[in-house]
């Protein structure tokens, strides 16, 4: 019997959206992105498409839906859990800080599918994690699991179609960090030469300042030295 979708409630069509999921995942195939989402199905070509279980019934709930689609709480450990980003393994490469008792920016990135340089991630584990979220008894699963509900400023780009780059051009290729980088690695390539840049600008800095302070300590040495000679009484050889 032909269900009518038109008349459900929102919550009564995440659950009939809900059991399509499991049945397909059931089958091995996975129609939810990292964020709980199908969009993504859009993109897909027609034989995966054709695979799916429940297909017009997808896109009758869709049509039907009235508010923002949520089915994590049905379908939890359901969606895609292919890593956005991996580790740099490049024992050359820029060693990111790591941080006690919490995460790796890697792992952040991949649990919330939130892109963050490693000085905005500097910025979560100090003011975000520390002084708030584990004073207040949090745990670290608990606070990275409900990051994006409480992140008030969350951009979202849709991504789709090809970018182009060249490989030579290795501050975006990834040449000697990542093999095969995907749009994500792509940008962190970026983020992670912008963050030695400008780790190696304060060095640079902070060793000419150093030379300063040595040569204005001495100067001030060599100043004290002069006054005190000049306070000196000198003896007469006498003649």
């Amino acid at each position: 019997m032909e269900k009518n979708y038109s008349t459900m409630t929102q919550e009564e069509l995440e659950k009939a959206l809900a059991e399509i999921v499991k049945k397909n995942y059931e089958k091995g195939i996975v129609l939810l992105d990292r964020n709980y989402d199908i969009a993504h199905l859009r993109l897909k070509n027609i034989a995966f498409l054709k695979g799916i279980e429940g297909m017009d019934d997808i896109i009758a709930i869709i049509r039907s839906m009235q508010h923002k689609l949520n089915l994590k709480k049905y379908c939890k450990g359901m969606a895609d859990n292919t890593p956005l980003i991996h580790p740099v393994e490049n024992e050359k490469a820029w060693k990111e800080p790591v941080y006690d008792g919490f995460v790796s920016r890697e792992e952040f990135i991949n649990r919330t599918g939130i892109f963050v340089t490693s000085e905005y991630f500097r910025y979560i584990y100090d003011s975000e994690w520390t002084d708030k979220a584990k004073k207040a008894g949090t745990t670290v699963d608990e606070f990275i699991d409900n990051y994006e509900n409480k992140c008030l400023e969350l951009a979202e780009v849709p991504l789709q179609g090809t970018f182009k780059y060249i490989v030579m051009d290795d501050y975006i290729s990834g040449i000697g960090d990542y093999e095969d980088p995907n749009i994500w690695e792509i940008v962190n390539c970026l983020a992670l030469v912008h963050e030695r840049e400008y780790e190696s600008k304060w060095t640079t800095i902070e060793a000419y300042q150093k030379v300063l302070d040595d040569i204005n300590k001495n100067l001030k040495k060599d100043a004290m030295n002069f006054r005190l000679a000049l306070l000196e009484p000198t003896t007469e050889i006498p003649s």
